[in-house]
């Protein structure tokens, strides 16, 4: 039944694409059967469900159904690909729109679900062929970041960093930015701490740009700062990490040396 059902219905969103609830109940539809599982993911990329999709939200960016039915689809869609044993094909282009329709959404509507929709499928696309840094929102992940930083933000900029190198870590450090890092760092947030101290860790382990400009804007010196007042004990080991990375670092240099009392470091396994 499916496999007549769904064809059908994504060729009538393409015939009708001024039909908002022709596009309302395609992107319900689809979404819902993003979740399904097996071979369902398959099924529906191959009859460019992820473009139909795409196709909707952008025509109808303020019809809340859609929006939120073919945000939480994309997210889907693309963890279905990225799990499925099967190497099927999947063009970058559709791939490159989605990420553009995400971003405009976060934009638009500055809510979390959207930004761990948007966070969501960029984790399972990053690293892809065929795509590069410029492909991804940066500006819109990291803004969100400071918003709502259990979105997923951190996971996606961490991943951005290790899998693009260098100027991708320039990018997602530029978008952050030091002083906002390191008023974030001497906040004493620990749901915040626990979610930035991580890219700060990526971004420096694969840039040595990177590593200076956090020693001269100060980071170091926040981060040993921190790591004195904590109390929280993943906080200090992500913390205690950042230190090591850019303190131990030959290219820094010895007048940014610091000495961490052992102390500090209690309960830090």
């Amino acid at each position: 039944t499916m496999s007549r059902c769904v064809p059908v219905l994504i060729q009538g969103m393409s015939q009708l694409p001024d039909d908002r609830d022709m596009q309302a109940a395609g992107c319900t539809f689809l979404a819902a059967l993003s979740t399904v599982g097996g071979d369902m993911p398959e099924f529906l990329l191959e009859n460019e469900a992820m473009d139909a999709i795409s196709s909707a939200m952008i025509k109808f960016e303020d019809d809340t159904t859609i929006v939120e039915a073919g945000a939480w689809g994309l997210w889907k869609l693309s963890a279905g690909w990225k799990s499925s044993d099967t190497a099927y094909h999947l063009e970058n282009s559709t791939i490159v729109q989605a990420l553009g329709v995400l971003g405009g959404l976060v934009i638009k509507h500055d809510e979390e679900q959207f930004h761990k929709s948007l966070n969501g499928f960029a984790v399972n696309v990053c690293g892809r062929e065929g795509l590069e840094t410029d492909d991804f929102p940066i500006a819109d992940i990291a803004e969100g970041f400071y918003v709502f930083p259990q979105a997923g933000g951190s996971e996606i900029m961490r991943a951005l960093c290790s899998d693009y190198g260098v100027d991708c870590c320039d990018t997602v450090m530029s978008c952050l930015g030091l002083p906002k890092i390191v008023e974030t760092m001497n906040s004493g947030n620990v749901q915040k701490l626990c979610q930035l101290v991580p890219i700060l860790v990526a971004a420096a382990t694969e840039s040595t740009q990177t590593r200076r400009e956090m020693v001269s804007s100060g980071l170091l010196s926040a981060a040993v700062s921190a790591l004195q007042s904590s109390t929280d004990k993943e906080q200090s080991a992500y913390t205690l990490d950042l230190i090591s990375c850019l303190s131990a670092s030959p290219d820094v240099g010895g007048s940014h040396t610091y000495q961490v009392p052992v102390g500090f470091c209690q309960g830090v396994e």
